[in-house]
């Protein structure tokens, strides 16, 4: 029996190995959440003890499991959940020693050794040193925390991700956060490691990926943090990831492992509060008539539970965690005063002095009454502005306020687990989580009818199975999924802009603050969908470990992205053309679809062996495959052009001569393979020192940002320039006015639509600077010019 069982786990891991070698495969590892316990058995004379009877029990859960030493008295538990383990070592006329305080960490193998003694009596001898903290064992270098360590660690907000600021190597990023855009300012997440961006760092929660599929950041959700640290029992930092079944991303990998239910019942609440009634007002706040102290409350609180259904068998685990979040918004602001609301009005009116007149109204003046009934209050202090034709020193024309509001968000996070022990050879798990809640996205200081909200749901679910073949064959299989939407936008988009239809901005210190609110990114955002199939068989043989897996994500992105500029965004360039409403640019995007689908494949293969070379040297090396889809647009919504920048003709043309439409793929190729191999060495040369040193090859996977990038292109997403310093004309503000810039843009976009499938030539280019423009127009006064590809 024995014999057939190994013949067969040696042809399906010759099988894996060939695999792992031959087919193409993603650059995502298997996100950890097993431990092992290793050791060897010794007699007093330093001679291997074969045959001897090593048994484990978990000391919450029961769970048991045993092996015999081989030829080296050597012995291996992979797979195992982490957690406190009691360790016996039983021989044929040696006393029977056991070890009680072993900690088995996530993602880490513990050495266990033990010296029998011939046998004198039938006693237990209790072995109470502690197992090493440092041991040969682990490639890896990497820091983990326990759930006393996470529960001692100062953490404001209980973030899931601060601790990680604690590892050798972190870098922390006080300009950032994790809900930093791809392409910020601000650095790209709150977090890096050995100077790698923070995009290269892998986020794994009981198998799977918690990262912002758009981002590749830490991100949070309705209250920018990353809840549920309650509900972990452990985490494991590897800043150095050279064990190919870890390492997915090229920085570090975070793996945690929820907790779980034990024999003995046991949980915690707390409750976290801060609020205004201790907190001061700001000088500005006072400064400004009328005006309040906002109100700030922050009240973060929740419990767990856990304990047996059934004893040594079954056990539950529950957690709930609430953050209520009111933040006080303090916003400097330049309102146009009333008096030079009603001169502006007057001057639209052609001199009008009551209202926009009755027999034939200008529109220009319509719109701008019903923008200035927006304003609540125009009152404040009087501010200087460059071409102010009222009041002595140019101060009649503005007001400048300070004006206070509260962000309130909420969000829940409720957690399940469950744990099975089926029987010696099988354990499973299962755990279901909820995090939902709503934020205040955006608040406007001029009119809460641009407020904007962001409700952000996300429901998932991970599940692990453990199948021990034989005491050196051991697989473990661990599928997740997760779905979440974060979408932007006021709670009625149709009815903001029933009340104002464009976003009006000015430029320069002497703008007025913008109307419109953020209108002209709405709605943006994205749903995901996100499928994990892992899969890791350990296969001890004597001095080896041999380790092959697999990780599949199938994930499915609908980016909303595809809305911005949809809103019009009208600008003035100083105070006379807001008067004569007069706009400077006017800009507007014309989406085939305010969101698009993007389907992306990632699969994953590799082989590994650990050979323990001596008792303090041990040898790491395996290959990563790596493979990842082309990301596929299912409506064929994807324009690019037809060759390099530089290959392609650069004068004036058709659109369609240079555009390839219709396309479904983001990218012309992508590799068939990305092999990376690695290999470490982890050296014991004294008893409390370990060096370790590897060198491997990493690949990142791209953000689903990529989308953004390369899906907006004509024709599929346009966007024109009208104004005074637009390319397509018209100059009136106001939509639906003579001469309107918002309608002249229109009217492009309807002549570009049906011009390009004719093959029409281009419209005018979009000049975004005044100086290229002016200096194309000086030279194209005197020779004659054509548009050109730039």
């Amino acid at each position: 029996m024995g014999g057939e069982t190994m013949t067969r786990a040696a042809h399906f891991a010759l099988l894996m190995l060939t695999v792992a070698c031959l087919l193409p495969a993603e650059a995502r590892a298997q996100g950890e959440t097993t431990s092992a316990i290793v050791g060897q058995v010794r007699d007093t004379t330093n001679a291997v003890v074969p045959g001897a009877t090593v048994a484990i029990a978990n000391l919450e859960t029961g769970l048991r499991r045993s092996a015999k030493t081989d030829d080296a008295g050597r012995f291996n538990f992979p797979q195992l959940k982490p957690g406190a383990y009691s360790v016996k070592a039983d021989a044929q006329g040696f006393e029977p020693q056991q070890n009680d305080k072993v900690i088995s960490a996530l993602g880490q193998k513990q050495t266990v050794d033990f010296t029998l003694r011939v046998a004198r009596s039938n006693e237990t001898v209790e072995v109470n040193s502690e197992a090493p903290l440092i041991n040969p064992e682990n490639a890896n270098t990497s820091t983990t925390l326990n759930t006393s360590a996470l529960e001692d660690l100062p953490n404001p907000g209980g973030d899931l991700t601060y601790p990680l600021q604690f590892s050798p190597g972190a870098l922390i990023n006080t300009a950032g956060s994790g809900n930093d855009f791809v392409g910020g300012t601000n650095g790209y997440g709150n977090v890096e490691f050995n100077g790698l961006p923070a995009l290269s760092n892998g986020y794994i929660v009981d198998g799977l990926e918690t990262n912002d599929p758009l981002t590749n950041l830490n991100s949070g959700l309705s209250t920018n943090l990353v809840l549920g640290l309650n509900s972990i029992s452990e985490v494991t930092v590897n800043t150095l990831s050279y064990s190919v079944d870890q390492g997915r991303y090229g920085a570090s990998q975070i793996n945690y492992v929820t907790k779980s239910g034990t024999n003995q019942f046991h949980g915690n609440l707390y409750e976290l509060w801060n609020g205004s009634l201790l907190n001061a007002a700001d000088y500005f706040t006072n400064a400004t008539p009328g005006n309040h102290k906002p109100g700030a409350t922050v009240n973060h609180f929740g419990g767990s539970v856990g304990g047996p259904i059934a004893h040594d068998k079954l056990f539950f685990f529950f957690d709930s965690e609430w953050v209520r979040i009111a933040l006080p918004i303090v916003t400097p602001t330049i309102v146009p005063s009333t008096a030079f609301q009603a001169y502006v009005l007057q001057q639209l009116s052609g001199g009008q002095t009551a209202g926009c007149g009755s027999s034939d109204p200008n529109e220009n003046c319509l719109f701008y009454q019903q923008m200035f009934k927006l304003y609540g209050n125009a009152n404040g202090t009087p501010t200087a502005i460059l071409g102010c034709p009222l009041g002595a020193a140019g101060d009649g024309c503005a007001n400048r306020q300070s004006v206070s509001h509260s962000s309130d968000d909420h969000e829940q996070v409720q957690t399940v687990r469950v744990d099975y022990n089926v029987n010696p050879k099988d354990t499973a798990w299962f755990r279901f989580q909820s995090d939902t809640g709503l934020q205040a996205a955006y608040t406007d200081p001029i009119n809460s009818v641009f407020n904007a909200l962001s409700p952000q749901p996300l429901y998932s679910f991970a599940a692990g199975h453990t199948h021990v073949f034989s005491q050196n064959l051991v697989n473990y299989f661990n599928p997740a999924f997760s779905w979440y939407e974060s979408l932007f936008g006021p709670s009625n988009l149709q009815k903001t802009l029933s009340a104002f239809p464009i976003v009006l901005q000015g430029s320069g210190a002497n703008a007025f603050t913008p109307v419109g609110g953020l209108d002209n990114t709405w709605a943006q955002g994205r749903r995901a969908s996100r499928f994990f199939i892992n899969d890791n068989l350990a296969w001890s043989r004597g001095v080896h470990e041999l380790r092959f897996g697999t990780n599949i994500r199938i994930f499915r992105l609908n980016d909303y992205d595809f809305g911005e500029g949809t809103v019009p965004t009208v600008t003035y360039a100083n105070l006379q053309q807001f008067i004569d409403g007069v706009a400077n640019t006017a800009s507007e995007t014309f989406p085939s679809h305010l969101n698009e689908p993007f389907n992306f494949l990632n699969l994953d293969v590799y082989g590994q062996d650990t050979w323990k070379v001596t008792r303090t040297l041990t040898w790491t090396f395996g290959l990563r495959d790596t493979f990842n889809s082309n990301p596929l647009n299912p409506h064929d919504q994807v324009a690019r052009l037809r060759g390099s920048f530089s290959s392609i003709p650069h004068d004036n043309q058709p659109l369609n001569t240079v555009l390839q439409t219709h396309l479904g793929n983001l990218f012309s190729s992508t590799p068939v393979a990305i092999l990376q191999p690695r290999t470490a060495i982890a050296w014991q040369f004294e008893p409390k020192s370990v060096l370790r040193t590897g060198f491997g090859i990493f690949s990142d996977i791209l953000p689903g940002t990529v989308a953004d990038l390369i899906g907006t292109n004509p024709p599929y997403d346009k966007t024109f320039q009208g104004g005074v310093l637009g390319s397509v004309g018209g100059t009136a503000v106001a939509p639906g006015a003579p001469n309107s810039a918002i309608g002249a843009i229109i009217a492009a976009n309807q002549t570009f639509t049906s011009g390009f499938p004719q093959g029409q030539p281009s419209l005018p280019p979009v000049w975004t600077r005044t100086d290229f423009r002016d200096e194309f127009e000086e030279r194209c006064s005197t020779v004659d010019c054509h548009g050109e590809w730039n």
